[in-house]
């Protein structure tokens, strides 16, 4: 077996305008990290002029492959041949910017600084002041890319690819509001009309162009379809469209008038929030009271983000007068402890977190959450094994509890991540793009578990989204940050 990234590679001499030179050609390769294989007896061959879009639900393998493409992954057997201008800034998706935001958070120097590290800026990044403006990045050129939202981190990565010679886009459009995936598509598009490689990985049939020739599936990183387009018929749910529902009230005014009398949880008295010179919430106000649902929505760079870092106390300036939370200021009268243990957060960037966990079940990590830690730190007690049990087997999820989490697919870790944050009872929980990465299948699951149990806990949700089209199951109210910012 062989553990060589190099081992049984032959480099092709560049990308050629001779169509008997593939830009990749791979021959029952498999593939995987130290610790298991992911990718299975692969075959493949993609020619100059082919336009290939891989495919799969959640758990498939699209980011395995992109990995390998892009010299991530370690091959145990096979050979292959890929283009030497394919490397790792051609891969854009949410693995590359979950490595790139540990990076920054590693090199963070704000705790032995007199003033907050920014970090890597936008413009350092992506190098070109005409570039960011392209993306609809102007006046975001000083902000470090962990200070970005995550559409706006997702438009910092498109401007650094902007001239690439390879494009891998893995879910190219999540993250992206409408404005975004507009100029996104318009961009590929004219490239695509140039000639220039893309490969497309996307578990949604829409986001596939019409310049699609030939279709790769795959499931559980191995092959159930691969050839021209018109010969695909899918094997497996790959579109994320959410059945239609009856379209939530928008308020006219975000501040919505307080009825019964029900504790308030969140108290925004004209908050002003952003990063340096730049403004993103001004003259806020809003009120949230114990047991409501909050959709709270817009497109990239209205303030979601920023609203939530506020309600967090990630946000250097979540300790002005305006803001409290459970009626208390942050600070002496709410410390971090006592917040962090009455709101649980879920997001995209949060699943990262639990990436890398090997050996460790899928009740171990629910059990874990009383512990606000990933794996458990000391044995759980009884009581908190059976209220995560008891919360595993409400979500339908009894039959994975002893299953490693490593093992399960991206959608059921999403379940369980849900099931993790609502064991402790939170007062408060947040979710921040919470289906994002999921398919239809999976999104739908995880709907129906937080509609019945939040209702069942009467737990206060602010859930946040950039997509229009999007709303979760059940009664919610919305706040619409770009309409209120004159953003939409």
């Amino acid at each position: 077996m062989c553990l060589s990234r190099r081992a049984g590679f032959e480099y092709a001499s560049g990308m050629s305008n001779e169509y008997s030179t593939p830009y990749v050609a791979l021959r029952q390769v498999t593939a995987g990290d130290y610790r298991r294989k992911v990718l299975w007896d692969l075959s493949w061959v993609w020619k100059p002029g082919e336009v290939w879009a891989v495919t799969g639900s959640n758990g498939a393998g699209k980011s395995a492959l992109a990995a390998f493409l892009t010299g991530e992954l370690l091959v145990y057997s096979g050979t292959w041949t890929i283009d030497p201008q394919l490397h790792p800034e051609a891969w854009i998706g949410f693995e590359p910017q979950r490595r790139k935001l540990e990076q920054e958070r590693r090199e963070d120097l704000s705790d032995v600084s007199d003033r907050p590290d920014a970090g890597t800026t936008a413009l350092a990044f992506v190098g070109s002041n005409e570039v960011l403006a392209q993306v609809g990045l102007t006046g975001k050129e000083g902000r470090g890319l962990k200070q970005l939202s995550t559409g706006e981190l997702r438009r910092a990565f498109l401007a650094r690819s902007w001239n690439e010679p390879f494009w891998i886009l893995d879910e190219p459009y999540e993250g992206l509001d409408a404005e975004a995936q507009l100029l996104w598509v318009s961009r590929v598009e004219a490239r695509l009309e140039q000639g220039f490689p893309i490969l497309f990985l996307s578990r949604k049939l829409e986001d596939f162009p019409h310049g699609i020739t030939h279709v790769w599936e795959l499931q559980e990183g191995r092959t159930i379809y691969q050839g021209p387009r018109s010969g695909w018929k899918p094997a497996t749910t790959v579109s994320n469209t959410q059945p239609a529902t009856s379209t939530p009230p928008v308020i006219a005014s975000p501040v919505p008038k307080a009825t019964g009398s029900r504790p308030l949880v969140l108290e925004f008295q004209e908050v002003t929030a952003g990063y340096g010179e730049l403004i993103i919430l001004q003259n806020f106000s809003w009120t949230v009271r114990s047991g409501e649902r909050w959709l709270v929505r817009g497109p990239n760079g209205c303030g979601k983000s920023t609203l939530l870092s506020l309600i967090s106390g990630e946000h250097p300036q979540a300790f002005q007068p305006g803001v409290k939370i459970f009626g208390k200021r942050r600070g002496a009268e709410l410390t971090w402890a006592e917040l962090h243990s009455r709101c649980a957060h879920l997001s995209n960037v949060v699943h990262q977190r639990f990436r890398d966990l090997w050996f460790t079940t899928l009740l171990e990590v629910v059990t874990a959450g009383f512990q606000d830690a990933v794996r458990p730190i000391k044995e759980p007690t009884w009581e908190q094994l059976k209220a995560s049990r008891e919360i595993l087997a409400a979500m339908g999820l009894t039959e994975h509890a002893e299953t490693l989490w490593e093992d399960l697919s991206w959608g059921l870790q999403r379940l369980g991540l849900l099931a993790r944050a609502l064991v402790t009872d939170p007062d408060l929980l947040l979710l921040d793009e919470p289906c994002q990465g999921l398919d239809h299948q999976a999104e739908t699951l995880f709907q129906q578990a937080l509609v019945s149990e939040t209702i069942a806990r009467q737990t206060t949700v602010l859930y946040v989204t950039h997509r229009p089209e999007e709303r979760p199951f059940g009664d919610f109210q919305v706040l619409d940050l770009g309409a209120l910012y004159g953003k939409a």
